[in-house]
């Protein structure tokens, strides 16, 4: 299945922020939209994020209720076996 390639490709980082636009979900999509886009154009496409948030509502058939979460958080993505893994890993 795409999810577990997926899962087995990249490595991933949870940045929780608890206190950082907790009620504002938008506001909380521009702040990872620009990580997201800067993260992109620095390693060449082998970093990008995904979001999640408390007020978060995607849309319909693309697992919206997995979005949520009960605090604002990035997910940080990164490919595996590259020297960027190696790097930022545990």
């Amino acid at each position: 299945r795409g999810d577990t390639e997926r899962a087995e490709k990249y490595a991933t980082t949870l940045f929780v922020t608890p206190k950082f636009r907790a009620f504002n979900a938008e506001g909380f999509k521009k702040f990872a939209v620009t990580v997201n886009t800067s993260l992109t154009r620095l390693f060449q496409g082998k970093m990008f994020c995904e979001v999640y948030h408390p007020e978060y509502v995607g849309k319909t058939g693309y697992n919206h209720e997995v979005r949520r979460s009960p605090f604002p958080t990035l997910q940080i993505c990164y490919e595996k076996g590259s020297s960027l893994a190696d790097d930022v890993a545990p």
